[in-house]
């Protein structure tokens, strides 16, 4: 009886009446939607990643170097090539994307294998810049997935 009493003053609580309506409106279930709009919210940003959002292109980065120089830039794309020299330590690869512009890419891991997708991270420089044009543009990788 007790268990009763509470389930109809609960129910009493959730339904509301409308100030000049004659019919009675259930409030929704606010945690239930809190869940779904969470879901989806974690699903979009999932999916960024997958859809190529916040991927820069090569061609962007080769044609204005000035404006990508020493900023953080994610680019995807197969891998043309990839050397190292031994003593030294240096390792590099070359990254083509869908654009058909390639671009170096140093890295102090493992190159990867040429025909690899990778989705690179880092931080575009160069070596130097004479006569207003950029010499040994690349990209120093942060992150490869």
């Amino acid at each position: 009886m007790a268990a009763n009493m509470v389930l109809q003053a609960r129910r009493r609580r959730e339904e509301r009446q409308l100030p000049g309506s004659t019919w009675r409106v259930r409030s929704p279930r606010p945690r239930a939607a809190c869940r779904v709009l969470l879901l989806c919210l974690f699903v979009g940003l999932c999916a960024c990643g997958r859809l190529g959002i916040g991927v820069t292109k090569i061609s962007d980065i080769t044609a204005r170097p000035g404006e990508y120089t020493g900023r953080d830039v994610t680019i995807r794309g197969s891998v043309v090539d990839a050397w190292q020299v031994p003593l030294i330590g240096i390792r590099t690869y070359t990254v083509k994307d869908d654009s058909g512009s390639s671009i170096a890419v140093a890295t102090d891991g493992e190159t990867p294998l040429a025909g690899v997708k990778v989705t690179v991270t880092g931080t575009v420089s160069n070596v130097a810049v004479l006569g207003g044009r950029p010499l040994g543009l690349h990209v120093k990788e942060r992150q490869r997935r």
